[in-house]
């Protein structure tokens, strides 16, 4: 996921080479186990990890979002494919499992495809979004209450 720019300055210098490892410890496929919400099933129906292949185009399943399929040829819509609309190109990331970026253990750090991380964030995003409100409404009752004087 891109680093926002307020919070580079909590990320090693080297952070490009730590993520690099991490994601070829993976193997290049998100390693998630179901922390992110979904539950991750193998052709058994076995609990099983993501394993959503990087940089690969995939189509998502609409009923069961975490069953894939690899879309080897994707003719951009051209080929009249209907599923090219839902297909999307995984980039695989690196989380902190802690949500501390300073903590760059390796038990710290898993690779994630985008999904998986954003879902395993969703609770750190709620929360900024909660604030990034609560501060906009603040500037603005400060706003009123100096315009009523």
């Amino acid at each position: 996921m891109p680093i926002r720019h307020s919070q580079r300055a909590r990320y090693p210098k080297d952070w490009k080479a730590i993520s690099r490892r991490i994601r070829d410890r993976a193997g290049d496929r998100c390693e998630c186990d179901g922390r992110c919400g979904s539950t991750h099933l193998d052709a058994h129906d076995n609990l099983a990890r993501c394993g959503a292949p990087n940089g690969r185009l995939v189509i998502r399943d609409r009923h069961e979002p975490e069953n894939y399929e690899v879309h080897a040829v994707c003719g951009g819509c051209a080929g009249g494919d209907p599923d090219c609309a839902r297909a999307v190109r995984i980039v695989l990331t690196v989380a902190h499992l802690d949500h501390t970026p300073e903590n760059c253990d390796p038990s710290n750090l898993a690779a994630y495809c985008q999904r998986c991380h954003l879902g395993y964030d969703r609770h750190e995003h709620a929360h900024n979004a909660r604030e990034t409100r609560r501060s906009h409404k603040a500037h603005a009752d400060l706003f009123e209450q100096g315009g009523a004087k």
